[in-house]
């Protein structure tokens, strides 16, 4: 899932100043919250403690569907490669609310839109109820840190946003809080589970306008949730063969020639080959713009997923891209863990 924004026209200059503007005010950007909310809340899964979900409300709806069907691999979006004789079942959730709600920790009305779905297990040992707790809390992080219980740096972000635009607020309110969360369980074995989150949310107008990914490797007998910098460190090879692989999908020949370079993929042209790599290694100015995670595909195979928000006066790139690793670029890469060891 990836998204470009580029200048065309004073209107969207406008937007893009403002955008950029708001980032300034915030200090590292707003492509911070992307890396702080994954970030703190990806650590607090193993296993989510008492107290970490809120309880839906009454008005809202929870619904049974059917699971999604496989796509692609390396297109950026989710991949559905449930395992049914793994001697556990699961059921679909869909967590629903809309509607224009007063919100007291920002003193102001809100327009609310969340639709998130998730999977419930059953049978999965004996700590399923824990990782269905972990489960909801991943995929209901937006709906929790900016409606349930937003802290002070999350009323912040909203407050900034809203004074800086109100693009996207419907009259008679004072801002947009939304969540679209869609998921797949990507991997699963009898003692292991990965599941993906892909989250497009708004906080507080269309310029507070994310795109994240967040996912849960679980290990079902121990109850061990495994963090991508548990499982395998970031290397230069693996970050220059993501942004490679980035270039390649989200870039257009605009030339004619058969190739595809990366000043004609934005996501990348927009700071350059050599700085997204330093990002992806943690170094560098826009290292705080950007989330890296991690799941397992029905194949087996690891993939990198990374979250990003860039923007500055060229225009402004959001959304998420993943790469499946090989073995070539593990090598060197990975950690000693037990997590390969529940690969099949």
């Amino acid at each position: 899932m990836e998204k470009q924004k580029m200048s065309l026209g004073s209107l969207l200059l406008l937007i893009t100043g403002i955008i950029v503007g708001v980032a300034v005010i915030l200090g590292l950007g707003l492509g911070l919250i992307i890396r702080d909310v994954d970030e703190e809340n990806r650590h607090d899964y193993v296993w989510a403690p008492e107290g970490t979900t809120s309880d839906p409300d009454p008005d809202s709806q929870t619904v049974e569907h059917e699971p999604k069907q496989p796509v692609s691999d390396d297109d950026g979006e989710l991949h559905d490669g449930w395992n049914a004789d793994c001697g556990y079942s699961r059921t679909d959730m869909q967590f629903s609310k809309n509607g224009t709600m007063r919100v007291d920790a920002y003193d102001m009305n809100a327009k609310v839109e969340f639709s998130v779905g998730y999977p419930v297990f059953k049978n999965a040992g004996e700590y399923t109820d824990a990782l269905n707790e972990a489960i909801e809390a991943c995929a209901l992080d937006t709906v929790n840190s900016y409606y349930e219980n937003p802290d002070e740096k999350a009323v912040e972000l909203v407050k900034t946003v809203v004074e800086n635009g109100a693009l996207g607020v419907p009259e008679g309110v004072d801002l947009l809080l939304t969540s679209d969360v869609s998921y797949a369980v990507t991997y699963n074995t009898p003692d292991f589970v990965s599941i993906s989150f892909s989250d497009n949310y708004c906080l507080g107008s269309l310029m507070g306008e994310f795109i994240s990914l967040r996912c849960i490797n679980a290990n079902l007998r121990t109850g061990q949730i495994y963090r991508q910098d548990e499982v395998f460190k970031m290397t230069e090879a693996i970050a220059n063969a993501f942004v490679d692989n980035l270039v390649q999908a989200a870039g257009s020949d605009e030339n004619g020639d058969g190739v595809i370079t990366e000043e004609e993929c934005f996501s990348v042209d927009i700071i350059g080959h050599e700085a997204w790599v330093q990002a992806l290694m943690g170094e560098g100015e826009y290292a705080s713009r950007m989330n890296t995670t991690f799941f397992v595909d029905e194949k087996g195979r690891p993939n990198l997923g990374v979250t990003y928000f860039l923007g500055n006066d060229r225009g402004v790139s959001r959304g998420w891209w993943d790469v499946t690793l090989t073995d070539e670029l593990l090598d060197g890469a990975r950690l000693e863990s037990d997590f390969w060891d529940l690969l099949q």
